[in-house]
């Protein structure tokens, strides 16, 4: 079953388990359903098939999907921040002394691919360029801490370019590929770095350029190019910064109880679960199957 007969297939299987809900709720569990059934066909496909497998379905299915692009133009000011900066040994007159400068040139640049470590959209030794619009999404998307310094210098565009939009999310599915896309990653579960590595080879198979996404950090917007020749530092341009403060910007959660709690009385959830279902059968019937295979070698006499 290719990738659009699998999404049509949770869309149906949606449009029908909605039925059973309060109208005024229809849209808001139709948008939820769809978007765990769409991860769940990602980590699948993922989890059972080496990505060169699966990669043509995706590649097809994003390319029937007419990205909204966004222009950059030469006239666009980007940001890029390393932690740390450059200290130099020397002396003024007879004095013994050292000078503070920002990272500056190829240190602030995007790595050379021998020495690129794997990051969310690319793979280890591949190197893409991740800018931002604003010094402190800059400063957000490299998790500085208190105290520290932050190298960042200035890049703009060679010449005038597109880059795939996924700030449009007029669509639950493209609200899903930026979730996926975006997804938070933590010690314990980088293995879904080979999830956002996989959409981002996808992605660049229809656009060369790269792709421009709001941050999860900040209230910015970042870019990662595909190839970091077509933007250029600005010469000078570097500055030291640090952090003094840093403002947390939360909300509560909606949990299950209090989600379920606003809807009618005889709306109330059960333990059943296809997902869950399906994978605790499909245990079960292993077990019962290496039992009957124990079971006629000892019937055979094979111990």
């Amino acid at each position: 079953m290719s990738l659009l007969d699998k999404i049509q297939d949770v869309i149906n299987k949606s449009n029908e388990m909605v039925k059973t809900f309060p109208e005024k709720y229809r849209e808001v569990i139709w948008s939820l359903n769809l978007q765990e059934a769409l991860i769940k066909i990602v980590n699948e496909d993922l989890t059972n098939n080496n990505p060169d497998i699966i990669f043509e379905d995706y590649r097809e299915y994003f390319a029937s999907k007419s990205f909204p692009t966004k222009k950059i133009g030469t006239e666009m000011v980007f940001f890029r921040g390393r932690i740390g900066n450059e200290v130099i040994y020397g002396s003024d007159d007879d004095l013994n002394k050292h000078f503070i400068l920002p990272y500056y040139k190829h240190e602030i640049e995007a790595p050379p691919s021998i020495y690129a470590q794997g990051g969310r959209f690319n793979r280890q030794g591949i190197s893409y360029l991740y800018l931002a619009d604003t010094i402190e999404t800059c400063l957000a998307e490299v998790h500085l801490q208190v105290g520290q310094n932050c190298s960042i210098g200035e890049f703009k565009c060679k010449g005038n370019i597109e880059l795939i939009d996924l700030t449009d999310k007029d669509t639950v599915e493209m609200e899903t590929w930026l979730k996926l896309l975006t997804q938070p990653v933590q010690q314990e579960n980088l293995h879904l770095y080979n999830v956002t590595r996989f959409l981002s080879d996808v992605l660049k198979s229809i656009n060369g350029n790269g792709i421009y996404f709001e941050s999860v950090q900040a209230e910015g917007h970042n870019i990662v190019c595909f190839n970091p020749s077509l933007f250029q530092l600005v010469e000078y341009s570097e500055k030291i910064y640090t952090t003094t403060k840093i403002k947390y910007h939360y909300h509560q959660v909606e949990d299950s109880v209090r989600e379920y709690a606003k809807i009618s009385k005889g709306d109330e959830p059960n333990s059943y679960n296809e997902y869950e279902n399906e994978k605790k059968e499909k245990k079960f019937d292993y077990f019962n199957d290496w039992i009957k295979y124990e079971r006629e070698k000892i019937n055979k006499g094979v111990l």
